[in-house]
């Protein structure tokens, strides 16, 4: 060949079957060196990537962004948490006098524990089934906008369930006791 040597060649080798893979690596190396004219001692100034060391990259690569984003959605999650429970503290402030008078009418400390985590749990029961929709709709929308299929996320949708309940439990049981904590007559001279 009568080339620069400033010029790059990239070259593509397919075998038919995986056992012929090592045998054509070599033979490519050999007839690289002899196009090259290096002699025994030389060492190689081309370079070969192997296709299944490619594909190793990028499983690395993917898996980095899967925990990338596992991390990313636990620190949402946890804001969102404190986020409810400030929400539900909030609430349980505001109707401190509605507290007392129900406890003044013969209302339990559970009644009462068991109302505000009801509203703590219907509020995480609804962001999640939102978020959720929301997700499987970009999901879909994606794949439809790059010709692909969307495999539906099981593993992730049964995730997302289970933060809901430990978001519920801890959004709503701090704000549930302090409710139920609450001296009824105090909370009845409350402005």
């Amino acid at each position: 060949l009568f080339t620069a040597p400033s010029i790059n060649y990239d070259l593509k080798v397919m075998v038919q079957q995986r056992e012929f893979f090592d045998a054509a690596v070599d033979d490519a190396i050999l007839t690289m060196r002899r196009v090259r004219k290096l002699n025994p001692m030389e060492e190689e100034n081309f370079g070969i990537e192997r296709s299944d060391e490619l594909i190793q990259t990028l499983l690395q690569q993917t898996e980095a962004l899967r925990i990338s984003a596992w991390v990313i959605g636990i620190i949402t999650v946890f804001g969102s948490s404190i986020a409810l429970m400030n929400i539900m503290l909030v609430s349980v402030t505001e109707r401190t006098r509605e507290i007392g008078v129900r406890k003044s009418l013969g209302a339990t400390r559970n009644t009462i524990g068991m109302q505000f985590f009801t509203e703590t749990l219907i509020i995480s029961v609804m962001g999640g089934t939102v978020g959720m929709l929301l997700g499987l709709a970009t999901g879909f929308g994606a794949a439809k906008l790059f010709d692909t299929t969307f495999p539906m996320p099981y593993e992730a949708i049964f995730a997302a369930l289970g933060t809901i309940i430990v978001v519920t439990v801890f959004s709503g049981s701090y704000p549930a006791v302090k409710a139920s904590k609450l001296d009824p007559v105090e909370a009845l001279r409350y402005e």
